[in-house]
C-alpha cells in the first residue's frame, strides 16, 4: 500500500507530536552543549554546529521510535495490538518511508558542518546495528537486560556527539578539545533516559502480562530500588558537577525538588505496589523533561550569546 500523508501525519502526532518533540531535542541539546562550554567558563552560544545538534537530536530519536515500531511489529500484535501498526491504522510501508526520511536527514546533518563528528558516525553505526538487534535478534529479544545493555549505550553516545559539534564550532574562541571531565558531564546528560527506559517498564504486579518488564524479573520492589538508586547516583552528579558548571543555588534547589517528586513515586511503588497512582514510566519522563528544561533554564538566563549564528 502506497504510503498516505494522512496516515503519516496520524503517526507522527500520535507517537512522535513535533510540536512537543522539536523542542525538548533544543532543550536537551542546548543544556548539554552549554554545560560542556560553561565548564570551560565560556558562555552559552547559537552556531551552525548547534543547529546540527538540535536536529541530529530530533532526527535520532525520530529513527529511533520508528526503528523500534518496525522491529517489535510481531511482538506488538501479542503485546499492544491496539498501538497504530498492529491494529492496521498505519501500514509498515508508511514507517518505512519515515524511517528512510530519518536517515537520510541524519546522514545530511553532518554536511551542515565542515568537519566529521567521528561520535556522530558512531552513533549512526550503532543505530543501524540497533535496528538489526546486532544480528542476534532471538538472543536479544528475549532477555531483557541484554536489551537494555546492548541498545541503551546509544543514548550515552548520543550525548557524546555534543563534543563532535563544539569540535566544529568555528565561532568558538578557541578550538574546542574534549576533556577527561567531559565524560561525568556526557553520562549526567545520559541517566534521564536511563531513568525513563527502568521507569517506563515497573508495572503493578495486577498488570503483569506476558511482556517482560524489569518489574517482572526483578519483583517490583527490586526494580524500583534499582531505578532509585540510579536516580540518586543522578543526583549526586548534579550536585558534584555543580560548582564547575556555575549551578545556580536555585536551579540547584529544582533539581532536588524534581528528584523528590520522582523518588517519593518510586517509594510509595516500593511500599505498596499495588496502590493506585501515576504510571511510573510517565513519571520518570516527566523528571526527565524537568532535568532537561531546570539546566536550560539555569544556563540560558546567564548572559548574552556569544558570537551569534556562524
Amino acid at each position: 500500500m502506497t504510503p498516505s500523508p494522512r496516515r503519516l501525519w496520524l503517526y507522527l502526532s500520535t507517537t512522535y507530536p513535533p510540536l512537543l518533540t522539536a523542542p525538548f531535542a533544543a532543550i536537551s541539546y542546548l543544556a548539554l552543549a552549554w554545560s560542556l562550554l560553561a565548564a570551560r567558563g565560556l558562555p552559552p552560544r547559537l552556531g551552525r554546529a548547534t543547529l546540527a545538534g538540535i536536529l541530529g537530536t530530533f532526527l535520532f530519536l525520530l529513527f529511533l521510535r520508528v526503528s523500534d515500531e518496525l522491529k517489535d511489529s510481531e511482538s506488538d500484535k501479542i503485546h499492544f495490538p491496539e498501538r497504530l501498526l498492529p491494529s492496521g491504522r498505519i501500514t509498515p510501508g508508511d514507517l518505512w518511508l519515515l524511517w528512510w526520511v530519518a536517515l537520510a536527514g541524519l546522514i545530511g546533518v553532518q554536511l551542515l558542518v565542515p568537519r566529521l563528528n567521528g561520535y556522530y558516525l558512531a552513533l549512526l553505526i550503532y543505530g543501524l546495528l540497533m535496528f538489526r538487534y546486532f544480528f542476534l535478534p532471538r538472543l536479544i529479544t528475549s532477555h531483557l537486560f541484554l536489551a537494555l545493555l546492548s541498545h541503551n549505550p546509544s543514548a550515552f553516545l548520543l550525548q557524546l556527539c555534543a563534543l563532535g559539534w563544539l569540535g566544529a564550532d568555528p565561532g568558538l574562541p578557541s578550538p574546542f578539545v574534549a576533556r577527561r571531565g567531559d565524560l561525568l558531564i556526557c553520562l549526567l546528560f545520559y541517566l534521564p533516559a536511563l531513568l525513563w527506559e527502568l521507569s517506563r517498564k515497573l508495572r503493578r504486579p495486577s498488570e503483569e502480562t506476558q511482556y517482560q518488564t524489569y518489574s517482572s524479573l526483578l519483583g517490583p520492589r527490586r526494580a524500583a530500588l534499582l531505578t532509585l538508586t540510579v536516580a540518586l547516583g543522578m543526583l549526586g552528579l548534579v550536585v558534584a558537577l555543580g560548582p564547575r558548571l556555575g549551578t545556580s543555588i536555585l536551579a540547584l534547589a529544582a533539581q532536588m525538588a524534581a528528584f523528590l517528586l520522582f523518588a517519593g513515586a518510586l517509594l510509595r511503588f516500593i511500599i505498596q505496589p499495588e496502590a493506585d497512582g501515576p504510571k511510573l514510566g510517565m513519571v520518570g519522563q516527566a523528571y526527565a523533561i524537568a532535568f532537561y528544561a531546570i539546566a536550560f533554564c539555569d544556563l540560558a538566563l546567564r548572559g548574552p550569546r556569544a558570537g551569534g549564528m556562524g
